[in-house]
Formats: structure tokens, C-alpha cells, sequence
């Protein structure tokens, strides 16, 4: 049995119920059935206010839904960047999330015109759901991920769209699937109490009064019915909204005058390397420890100008720790760490670090704003014909590769004088890995100084001109 077919049963089973117990009660008054209730909803149908009545009630609940939206949008970030706003803002939200909807409708009637009062009532109720999920979304940000957007300098509104908004999203996803239906009731119980000229709730309390149970029926038939409608339209567009394939990009602007810059400017036209900076770096004497496990201690180490130096070790020795700090993504305990020039620095983390909601090409043009040279690199990493893709629908080694890109992107882009690339080439296969070394990482390195860090001697030897190991 399918779907439909079996909520056409199970409809017609209650409405069989339902005729079954009017009769029983034996008067229209008291138990109206389904064939008197339908008729009191044709009678609304052919009514012009029924309509004035929908569209008032359902323009507070959108109403209220979208200052929910705001005000937990904007306040949820204030509280996630303020400790105090967050601490002032904890009382207000427990007290909303207590109060009764009554109680709040009744005051309000004493500070606002009838017609306002559902849609504060609402907002009262749907606020704090919104700011408690998108601050516990800010809570729960992927620190990973706001590293890598650190190290490539993915800063101001571009992260904030490209970056925090998607990762809010699961977050806002669940708040705006509560309140839809959580709204509509809290909106119609405030038009109950405050009767505003045109409402359904205004309708509903009238039914009552003069007792016409068809019509009070029918109201509520029709409030069931435009709340399912209405919860049904959110998780919708939610799902319109939801991370998906999609061609082109959303960061870089494709009108023609871009278009043509982006002709006119070829890596190969560029003089090569002009502007790099390939900084000599000392640790001296580096000590590291997390908690009581100390990672470094008198650690020394010469990483030489424009050469690239592979750091080895046994697994959890201190070989990622030791690029932390030469791209200041850490502090050491002890000891000096030194640079004979100042330089940008790409990092190729360990982890791929992608953005999960931006296709391939996204993923670099977040660090290269340049249509040709975007697709120049991916076309080097031999994804240029995946730019559409989202990372989740790629291989393991395809996503290494996006990430490889991503780094050597960045370095061109800033003109890094400093790469640290933590187990570069993991996880691609012999044949993936040396073209990739050949297209991108010989090209791409030549110029610049460069850590390497691996533990597989081969790589070190091929591609290193000091190897170190750490013990």
C-alpha cells in the first residue's frame, strides 16, 4: 500500500468516527459531524471578510516569524561575541521561555492596539527558540574550520556569508521547523484574547458566543488546515535552502566586465615569483607543552631560505605542533622563533578542511578571486571537470586535491613566501601524487621556503633539500 492511499484510509476511517459519535450525541449543537462542519466551510468561502480574516492572521504570524529571525540572528551573534550581552540576555530568554501565552497576551492588551499584541505574543514565544539554536550553532562552530578561514585571510563579510551563515544553517533549519507551527498557535490564542477586527481567532471566539458550532467547527478545520499548509511551506523553502550542486559561483561575480579582466590576467603572463619573499626561520631552544604532556622541549631546528625542508617522526611526536608555531597558529612555552623577513604563509592543513556548501570551484575562489586562475589550478589538480561538485560528492583523494589547490592558490594569490604543507599527499594514490607534484607542487614551491611535513622517507627525499627528524 502506498503512501496516499493509506492517509486517504486513515482519513476516511475518522471522518467515519467522527460521523459516527455526532450521531450518537444526536444534536448539531453540541457535536456538529462532518457534512454540517463542511457546509459552515462553504458558507466561509463565500464570505469576502473569511479572506480579510486569513490574510490579517497569517501576515502577523509571518511577521513575527521574521522579527524572531532578526532579533535571534543578531542578538545570538552580540551574545556569542560579548560574554556580558550573553549574561544580561540569559534572564529575559528563561523568562520568555516559561511565561505563559496568556499571561503575555493580557498585559500586552494593556500597552498595544489588538492587532499588535498576537504578533509581540509570538515573538515572545518564537525568540528564544531562534537565539538559544543559533547560539548554540555559534557555540558549536567547527574551530577547524574557522582556523583554515584565519590562515587564508577569509575575513569581513565574505565570511560571514561564506562561512558562518552555512554553518548556521542546520541550526536556523531547526528553530524555523519549531516555530512554524508554534507560531500559528501562538498567534491565533493572542487573536482570541485580543480580538482584533479581522483575525481567525476574533471569528473563532464569535462562533462560539452566538453559538454556531458549524461555522466554529469550520474555523477550526480551517485554522488546522492552513497551520499544516503553513509548516509544510517552511520545511519547504528549508529544504530549498539546503547545501546542493550548483553550477557556476556564488562568490565570484561572472558579468562580462569581470569576465574580461579575468582574460586579460594568465599565471603565465605574470612574472613569475616577482614579489615572493623566502624568509630563513630559527627555532631556537622551543619548548611546547598541552596540559601536562609536554610535546617540545629545546627543540632547534633551521628551515633555510627558498629551500624546502621535510620534518619527520614517529606519529604524535610534535611534527604538526612544530608547523603550528612556525605559522603562529601557536605560542611556544619557551625558546625564539625567528624570521629574516616578514611574509604571508599558505598553509596546507593535515585535514582537507574544505567548505562543505561550496562546489569545487568555490572552494578556491574564496582565496583566488580570478575566474582563469581558478580554473587553471583545479584543472592542474585534474578536477576540471568536477567545479559544479560540493565536497561531499567527491573521493577522499579528490578532496586532498581540492585542498592542495586551495594552498597553492593562497601562496600565489599573497605571493606567500612560506608554505608549510602538513602530509601533503595523503591519501592519493602513486600515479594522483606525482602528477600532482609535477603540475603543482615543483611549479608552486620554486621560489619559496617550505616545510614539509611526512613520514614517509621516500617523499622527504624526492622533494626535500634538508630533511630533519624529531625524536
Amino acid at each position: 500500500m502506498n503512501k496516499k492511499l493509506k492517509w486517504i484510509l486513515i482519513s476516511i476511517f475518522w471522518l467515519l468516527l467522527w460521523q459516527a459519535i455526532s450521531m450518537l450525541v444526536g444534536s448539531s449543537l453540541l457535536l456538529p459531524g462532518p457534512w454540517e462542519t463542511a457546509r459552515g466551510l462553504f458558507a466561509l468561502l463565500a464570505d469576502g471578510k473569511f479572506y480579510a480574516d486569513v490574510t490579517a492572521t497569517v501576515g502577523r504570524c509571518l511577521l513575527a516569524i521574521l522579527l524572531s529571525l532578526a532579533a535571534g540572528f543578531l542578538l545570538s551573534i552580540l551574545a556569542y561575541r560579548n560574554r556580558a550581552i550573553r549574561d544580561i540576555l540569559s534572564l529575559p530568554v528563561a523568562l520568555f521561555k516559561t511565561v505563559p501565552v496568556m499571561a503575555v497576551a493580557i498585559y500586552m492588551l494593556l500597552l498595544l492596539s489588538a492587532g499588535n499584541v498576537p504578533v509581540l505574543v509570538c515573538w515572545v514565544m518564537c525568540f528564544p527558540i531562534v537565539y538559544t539554536n543559533l547560539l548554540t550553532g555559534l557555540d558549536n562552530l567547527d574551530a577547524e574550520v574557522l582556523e583554515m578561514a584565519d590562515a587564508y585571510e577569509i575575513t569581513g563579510k565574505r565570511r560571514m556569508r561564506f562561512v558562518y551563515i552555512p554553518a548556521l544553517f542546520p541550526y536556523f533549519k531547526s528553530a524555523a521547523s519549531i516555530i512554524a507551527g508554534m507560531s500559528w498557535k501562538a498567534v491565533v490564542t493572542a487573536e482570541v484574547l485580543s480580538v482584533p477586527q479581522f483575525s481567525l481567532g476574533y471569528e473563532l471566539m464569535n462562533s462560539k458566543y452566538y453559538l454556531n458550532t458549524d461555522l466554529l467547527f469550520a474555523y477550526v478545520a480551517v485554522i488546522i488546515l492552513i497551520s499544516m499548509l503553513f509548516e509544510k511551506l517552511i520545511v519547504k523553502l528549508l529544504k530549498r535552502m539546503e547545501p546542493r550542486e550548483y553550477e557556476g559561483s556564488r562568490i565570484i561575480k561572472t558579468n562580462k566586465a569581470h569576465a574580461e579582466a579575468a582574460r586579460d590576467v594568465h599565471t603565465d603572463d605574470r612574472q613569475e615569483n616577482a614579489d615572493i619573499i623566502a624568509p630563513r626561520i630559527e627555532l631556537r631552544n622551543i619548548s611546547k607543552s598541552y596540559a601536562d604532556k609536554k610535546v617540545l622541549e629545546d627543540f632547534n631546528m633551521v628551515i633555510e631560505s627558498g629551500k624546502v625542508t621535510a620534518l619527520m617522526g614517529a606519529s604524535g611526536i610534535g611534527k604538526t605542533t612544530v608547523g603550528r608555531l612556525i605559522c603562529r597558529r601557536e605560542e611556544p612555552d619557551g625558546g625564539e622563533l625567528i624570521f629574516s623577513d616578514e611574509t604571508s604563509i599558505s598553509v596546507l592543513f593535515q585535514e582537507d578542511r574544505l567548505l562543505p556548501w561550496l562546489n569545487v570551484f568555490d572552494n578556491i575562489a574564496i582565496v583566488l578571486d580570478n575566474t582563469d586562475r581558478v580554473s587553471k589550478i583545479l584543472s592542474a589538480v585534474g578536477l576540471g571537470s568536477e567545479l559544479s561538485k560540493l565536497p561531499s560528492q567527491l573521493s577522499g583523494g579528490m578532496c586532498r586535491r581540492l585542498a592542495i589547490a586551495r594552498a597553492f592558490a593562497y601562496a600565489e594569490d599573497k605571493s606567500a613566501g612560506l608554505l608549510i604543507a602538513d602530509e601533503a599527499f595523503r591519501g592519493l594514490d602513486d600515479e594522483t601524487r606525482n602528477s600532482v607534484i609535477e603540475r603543482v607542487w615543483k611549479t608552486g614551491i620554486a621560489g619559496r621556503t617550505a616545510l614539509l611535513i611526512t613520514h614517509s622517507k621516500e617523499l622527504a627525499k624526492e622533494l626535500a633539500d634538508d630533511i630533519v627528524c624529531l625524536n
